[in-house]
């Protein structure tokens, strides 16, 4: 609904009426800016959409417009909202988010060191699905998010068609480490797609000695 210019009004029309109590009974649990055109300005989807989430909406998904180019500095600011509602009167409101998602191919090198410096380390869902770590500097930069504890958190973490079975021996061990620092994981549910065939053939960063509260794999 909020991918061209006319359905994005009446989206943050619906948005807003919904925050505002204005349709009763009615909830937005989920918004997927995925497929928002580029030509939709930072502005618009920050200040317009995002401003005026609902209480009922504990999760998004973005895309490129929303991350890439000029849309960083402003998206980051938006993760950095993210957190408990604060008790006092003054001050930046807050977003209450679970769960967090981006379009394949979203977070690149130019943008991962930034977006991972700031990720919310309050979600329960966590999709990097689509998004290489076959390239160091997105590599560096969710270690450096791991170390952080910034998805210890996370129950369920998503990092299917990531390229997980291509990465070379340093990036595994890097990844690794950042893992076993932090361990144990709260990660009850773990994604992995087709990169891996069977448990058998998950690097020993993915198995249950890093992951203890693990109930489920996926493997496809």
């Amino acid at each position: 609904m909020l991918s061209r210019r006319v359905s994005f009004g009446i989206g943050w029309f619906c948005i807003s009426a919904i925050k505002k109590g204005l349709l009763q009974g009615a909830v937005c649990e989920h918004l997927d800016l995925s497929d928002v055109e580029s030509n939709l300005s930072v502005g618009k989807i920050f200040n317009l959409v995002l401003n005026v989430l609902p209480s009922s909406t504990t999760g998004l998904t973005f895309g490129s417009a929303c991350v890439k180019g000029r849309a960083l500095p402003v998206f980051c600011n938006f993760l950095q909202r993210v957190g408990p509602t604060s008790s006092g009167g003054g001050g930046v409101p807050r977003v209450s988010l679970k769960s967090l998602g981006f379009e394949w191919n979203t977070i690149g090198p130019l943008e991962a060191p930034a977006v991972f410096a700031v990720l919310p380390s309050c979600l329960d869902t966590l999709s990097l699905e689509g998004i290489r770590l076959d390239h160091t500097a997105v590599m560096q930069a969710l270690v450096g998010a791991v170390r952080a504890g910034r998805i210890s958190s996370v129950r369920e973490l998503d990092l299917s068609f990531t390229s997980l079975d291509e990465l070379e021996d340093e990036n595994l061990q890097l990844l690794s480490s950042a893992f076993a620092s932090v361990k144990p994981l709260s990660t009850r549910v773990l994604v992995l797609g087709d990169d891996f065939h069977n448990q058998e053939s998950l690097p020993s960063h993915l198995r249950k000695e890093f992951f203890p509260y693990r109930k489920s794999c996926i493997l496809d």
